[in-house]
């Protein structure tokens, strides 16, 4: 299991605890875990780790809390400051989209493509889905198309 989390990662913590505390050695334990949940749950070394770890006294199971910088790009502001910017101006770039907001250009991508819901069509930013307004306008657009050339009916 290479990279990937087991969903059952706290019971298989919690049984390496308990067969640990009784005497078990990491074979063991690791053979009986792949007999319960699999060969793909856990990985010998994973074991002798958690082993290392609960003889240093550590004795919790859940992961601490990440110290980290928290994500602050894909705020409600941040958002609202892209839509606004696009609605003025859709034929702008995400290059100059992020220059003009303060956010990565990575950032600026992720929140038209993934929260807006926008494509690049003809150097313009375009919703994915249409509202009934713009699809009435469409309508009547391609109406107006049909009576400018009565012959192609």
């Amino acid at each position: 299991m290479v990279g990937k989390r087991s969903v059952h990662w706290l019971q298989i913590r919690s049984y390496i605890f308990a067969r640990h505390n009784i005497g078990q050695s990491a074979k063991t334990i690791f053979s009986e875990i792949c007999n319960v949940y699999g060969h793909n749950e856990v990985s010998y070394s994973t074991v002798t780790r958690l082993i290392s770890k609960f003889k240093a006294g550590k004795e919790q199971f859940e992961d601490l809390k990440r110290t980290g910088r928290p994500k602050t790009a894909t705020t409600e502001s941040k958002i609202q400051i892209i839509k606004e910017l696009i609605e003025k101006d859709a034929r702008l770039t995400v290059r100059e989209l992020a220059l003009m907001s303060g956010i990565s250009s990575a950032r600026v991508h992720f929140i038209l493509r993934k929260v807006l819901l926008v494509n690049k069509k003809c150097a313009r930013w375009i919703p994915h889905l249409l509202t009934k307004e713009q699809k009435q306008e469409r309508v009547k657009k391609a109406k107006q198309l049909l009576k400018l050339y009565p012959n192609f009916n």
